[in-house]
């Protein structure tokens, strides 16, 4: 699938983030050690995005919440890809990635 990917400079250098449109409500590029590796969207029918919106939908978890418990629980280092806070935006291009779901394990265990 294709997303757009910006490079920002910012005080500790050049930062790449891949950016949803605006209009991409209940979507998620899910980075995995400062690399883009899961998608998540509450409107496709993989396992683990359905069992996702189930734990939204209850109101008993936000995405941030689901995320810091499969970090905590699995010590791995999963992020979202956030803007930094000072920056400039230097390119801007169209990049090819081929993101993932998050592994049905990884939210069963929470």
């Amino acid at each position: 699938m294709k997303y757009r990917q910006v490079t920002y400079l910012t005080f500790c250098g050049f930062r790449k983030i891949i950016e949803l449109p605006d209009s991409a409500y209940g979507e998620w590029i899910i980075y995995h050690n400062n690399t883009p590796k899961f998608y998540i969207s509450c409107f496709s029918q993989n396992e683990s995005d359905i069992v996702i919106k189930n734990l939204l939908d209850k109101s008993s978890e936000t995405i941030e919440s689901i995320i810091k418990r499969i970090n905590h629980n699995l010590g791995i280092k999963l992020s979202f890809g956030n803007n930094p806070l000072i920056h400039i935006e230097v390119q801007t291009e169209i990049i090819e990635l081929d993101l993932i779901p998050l592994p049905i394990d990884w939210i069963i265990e929470l």
